[in-house]
């Protein structure tokens, strides 16, 4: 007696047919090393976050900071990389 096993598989990817996502592209200023200069760093360690509004010099508004912190790969420099985030 033969019994056949059907599997079924789930197909990835966009379905057939679908359009293509229009998406913004935003291009992200890298931070860099006071010390050297260098934008490469190691894996960031310890966020920290405040729950505080304010508003940047550009004009633009935030709810929160956000401190992380890093080592720089080129000279070992630690420092901590602060972004405002609304």
């Amino acid at each position: 007696m033969k019994t056949e096993q059907t599997t079924k598989q789930s197909r990835r990817g966009r379905p057939k047919g679908s359009p293509n996502r229009q998406v913004d592209v935003v291009t992200v200023v890298p931070t860099r090393c006071k010390k050297c200069g260098s934008t490469d760093r190691s894996a960031y360690i310890n966020r920290r976050t405040m729950e505080v509004g304010g508003m940047e010099p550009d004009g633009t508004r935030y709810r929160r900071v956000v401190w992380r912190r890093c080592k720089c790969v080129a000279c070992g420099q630690w420092r901590d990389d602060v972004s405002h985030e609304s």
